[in-house]
C-alpha cells in the first residue's frame, strides 16, 4: 500500500526553469509547496555544466527583444530581486560561407522540417542579459531547494472522481503526496500515461494522444586557447547567433552562439518527439550537429578541450490544446499544465511564459483565511461545487 504524506497547498511536477520558477513564486506567496524532479539533479536542460576546464554554457541564452518577453523576464527578476534584462542588441544572425561569416538570409530551398523552432531564432534585436540562465537556476535554488525532491518521479495521478479533480500524485510507484493544487511541466503526451484509463474521456485521451513536439539536442563546447572565430562577431559577449545550414541530403540546420570571454560555445538541433526516446537517432543527430561545426569552422580535435551533451525530451514546439479552460483538463480542474510547449513562445522565453501564466492562475486561485494571529493564503478549493 501506498504510503501518504501530509496535503500540500502545492505540488509541482518538474524542476526545469518553470518549475523552480513557480516554486519561488509560492515561496513568496508563503504557500506549502513540494517540487519534485524525476532526476538526480534539479535544473532541466539549464542545470549549471562545470567541468575540469571550466564552466560551459547551458543554453544560448537567446530572447528577442519584445515588451512580452522583457515581461516574463521581469516577473523572475522580481523573483530574484535582481535585475535580468539589458538593453536590447542589433546582433543580426549571421552563417558561415567559405570560413567566413556572413549574413543570414534564410533557409533557402532545404526541405527542413524544423523550420519553425529555428525561425524563432532569426530575429534580431534581443535582450542582453545580465546574467546567463544557468546562474538564473543556481539562485532558484537557493531560494527553493528545502522544497525540493529530486529522484521523485510521478508515476501516477490519483482522481477523486466525486470531488471531479485532482487529489494526489504516486512518486516512484509507493508514495502518496496530495495537495490541493498540481502544476505539470513535463511532456504534454505523458499525460496519458499518468492518468487511470477509467478516468479521462476519450476525447481528452485523443487530444493528448495527437500532442506532438520536439527534443532539443544541445552540444556545449569549451574551445582550446589556440582556437579562434572567423572574424566578424559582434563585440559583446553575447554575440550574434549563427545558423550552420546542412545540405539536401542532411538539410536539418544547428543554430549556435559563441561566448569570446569564456571561449566557449553552445550549438542546437531538433529530434521530433517520435525519436526523442531512441539512442541511434539521436546519436545520428549529434554526429550531423558536431559535423556542421567542424566543417563551418575547420575544426580538429585538438580544438574542443571539453564538451557537454543534453537531450531535453519533447520541450521544443507549440501545442494548443482544446479545452474548456486554457492548459486545464475538464477532469481536473486544479491540474494546471505549464509545460513550455503549451507557450505561444519559443525557447527560454517559453518557460518563463509558462511560469509566469501558472502563477497568474495560482494568485487567482488565492483565497485568505483568518488564521490567530496572522492572516494566510490558502488555494481554493477547485473541485465541484
Amino acid at each position: 500500500m501506498a504510503k501518504t504524506s501530509d496535503l500540500y497547498d502545492v505540488i509541482i511536477i518538474g524542476a526545469g526553469l518553470t518549475g523552480l520558477t513557480l516554486a519561488a513564486k509560492c515561496r513568496q506567496l508563503g504557500l506549502k509547496f513540494l517540487l519534485l524532479e524525476a532526476k538526480d539533479i534539479p535544473g532541466g536542460s539549464l542545470r549549471p555544466n562545470v567541468t575540469q576546464e571550466g564552466r560551459l554554457p547551458s543554453s544560448l541564452g537567446f530572447i528577442p527583444d519584445t515588451h512580452l518577453a522583457r515581461e516574463r523576464l521581469a516577473h523572475l527578476s522580481e523573483l530574484l530581486q535582481d535585475t535580468l534584462a539589458g538593453e536590447g542588441l542589433e546582433v543580426p544572425p549571421l552563417t558561415v560561407k567559405s570560413g567566413e561569416f556572413k549574413p543570414f538570409v534564410g533557409f533557402a530551398d532545404l526541405d527542413i522540417k524544423s523550420v519553425e523552432l529555428f525561425s524563432h531564432f532569426n530575429q534580431s534585436p534581443a535582450i542582453r542579459l545580465e546574467s546567463m540562465p544557468d546562474h538564473w537556476v543556481e539562485r532558484l535554488l537557493e531560494l527553493v531547494e528545502s522544497q525540493v525532491m529530486t529522484r521523485a518521479e510521478v508515476t501516477q495521478f490519483v482522481l477523486d472522481a466525486a470531488e471531479s479533480k485532482l487529489s494526489a500524485v504516486i512518486i516512484n510507484g509507493d508514495k502518496t503526496l496530495t495537495a490541493k493544487s498540481f502544476f505539470f511541466t513535463g511532456p504534454v503526451s505523458s499525460l496519458n500515461e499518468l492518468f487511470d484509463a477509467r478516468d479521462l474521456s476519450q476525447k481528452s485521451r485523443q487530444m493528448l494522444a495527437k500532442a506532438k513536439s520536439w527534443t532539443a539536442l544541445s552540444l556545449h563546447l569549451k574551445h582550446s586557447e589556440s582556437f579562434v572565430p572567423p572574424e566578424g562577431l559582434a563585440p559583446v559577449e553575447q554575440s550574434n547567433l549563427v545558423f550552420l545550414l546542412g545540405s539536401k541530403n542532411e538539410p536539418e540546420p544547428a543554430v549556435g552562439r559563441f561566448f569570446p570571454k569564456e571561449n566557449t560555445s553552445s550549438w542546437l538541433g531538433f529530434i521530433p518527439s517520435e525519436f526523442g526516446e531512441d539512442s541511434e537517432f539521436a546519436g545520428e543527430a549529434l554526429r550531423h550537429i558536431k559535423k556542421l561545426v567542424r566543417r563551418a569552422f575547420a575544426l580538429d580535435e585538438a580544438a574542443i578541450v571539453s564538451e557537454k551533451i543534453t537531450l531535453s525530451a519533447e520541450t521544443q514546439g507549440q501545442i494548443s490544446l482544446k479545452t474548456k479552460s486554457p492548459n486545464q483538463l475538464n477532469e481536473a480542474p486544479n491540474l494546471y499544465l505549464a509545460s513550455p510547449t503549451l507557450s505561444e513562445s519559443q525557447g527560454l522565453e517559453a518557460a518563463l511564459d509558462m511560469a509566469l501564466q501558472a502563477g497568474q492562475w495560482l494568485e487567482a486561485n488565492l483565497v485568505e483565511t483568518e488564521s490567530l494571529p496572522t492572516k494566510e493564503l490558502r488555494v481554493r478549493d477547485l473541485g465541484q461545487e
